[in-house]
């Protein structure tokens, strides 16, 4: 038996999402979390926080809002700038968009790559709980 005649039944009949994780994307060019995250702090007085680099993105970026009293605008300039990066290979993201079997994928990704292969009339993009049918 090989290691997938379980799966690839499943797969045939659309019964199986996939979970992306960001690194699906380094290979297309997109920057990784720590270089977000380094941009991100380089808008901060040095030593503004000790271990703010160990953070989770979402914190760090918390701080930069909170740093600049919940103007957003610092926070958006940067990562607009970041995610400004020239596409290199997306032959992943092309090729996973032409597998028609699924259905149903789940991302963590920053970027909208996937989005871009995929076609607004391919996909339905859902950001928070409020957007599901069934949260």
């Amino acid at each position: 038996m090989g290691r997938f005649d379980e799966i690839i039944p499943l797969v045939r009949q659309g019964s199986v999402s996939l979970f992306i994780g960001a690194g699906f994307s380094l290979k297309a060019g997109a920057p990784k979390v720590d270089s977000l995250k380094r941009a991100l702090i380089r808008t901060l007085p040095s030593g503004y926080k000790k271990g703010i680099m160990s953070m989770p993105l979402d914190d760090v970026a918390q701080e930069v809002v909170k740093y600049y009293r919940r103007d957003r605008t610092k926070l958006f300039s940067v990562l607009e700038k970041a995610l400004a990066f020239s596409r290199k290979d997306m032959t992943d993201h092309v090729a996973l968009s032409m597998i028609p079997h699924f259905k149903r994928l789940f991302t963590t990704n920053y970027d909208t790559l996937l989005e871009e292969v995929y076609g607004e009339e391919r996909i339905n993009v859902v950001s928070c709980d409020e957007e599901c049918a069934n949260p």
